[in-house]
């Protein structure tokens, strides 16, 4: 099967175990690294969400695809967020992009994050975890960064953070599917053998917060 770049067939257990992570109504969000905006497509109960991502190619499927009156995309970096200083936010997500910036800017991201949001916000993050699963992810060998728990709070609590909330999921399902999905997108453009079995293993595997693959942090404004 070809590969699909609409936002129903990327959709996986990652992106919904994100659903349960907070209570998203009625809240004012940005969303730093938007993709092709699946967490606007799955929230729907947010009071506006702003999107910002620096692929124009993947905003304009967001904005093609996205369907949610009370979304917007704006193309932008998660080491600039100024504009937004003037109207800060009740939340902001940054859901696995902190490993793709440019290494050692991640303090500069996570100041930029705080320094939009509102007293008493909320920062949810999601992002690889470093262990032994490292060597099971095709492109940690071309700089897709992993990291420890210890990093995390450091990055966080040295910047005007407390950490509410850490966990990890993902198991073994999730691991052979990524390990499936860059050569079988890269190479061959097309889907993973059998994605619909993995697809609904991967979404009961997140249904634990005993995984080991992906970091799932709350944290709030001191």
């Amino acid at each position: 099967m070809r590969f699909n770049t609409s936002i129903t067939s990327r959709l996986d257990g990652r992106h919904r175990a994100v659903l349960q992570m907070t209570s998203f109504k009625d809240k004012r969000i940005l969303d730093v690294g938007a993709s092709f905006g699946w967490f606007e497509f799955l929230v729907r109960d947010a009071r506006e969400i702003i999107g910002i991502d620096p692929s124009s190619k993947d905003l304009e499927v967001a904005r093609q695809e996205c369907q949610n009156p009370n979304a917007a995309f704006m193309e932008g970096s998660a080491l600039d967020l100024s504009r937004f200083k003037e109207a800060p936010f009740d939340m902001v997500v940054m859901l696995d992009v902190i490993e793709h910036i440019p290494q050692g800017t991640e303090e500069v991201a996570i100041k930029e994050v705080r320094s939009v949001l509102k007293k008493g916000g909320c920062f949810l993050l999601t992002t690889p975890c470093r262990n032994l699963s490292v060597l099971t992810d095709p492109a940690w060998y071309f700089g897709h960064r992993h990291y420890s728990k210890s990093t995390l709070f450091r990055l966080l609590e040295n910047n005007g953070f407390k950490v509410q909330r850490i966990y990890q999921g993902g198991g073994v399902f999730e691991v052979i599917a990524m390990c499936l999905f860059y050569p079988c997108k890269w190479f061959f453009n097309c889907e993973i053998p059998f994605k619909s079995f993995f697809d609904r293993k991967r979404i009961e595997e997140h249904s634990s917060t005993s995984g080991f693959v992906t970091w799932f942090v709350i944290a709030s404004t001191e």
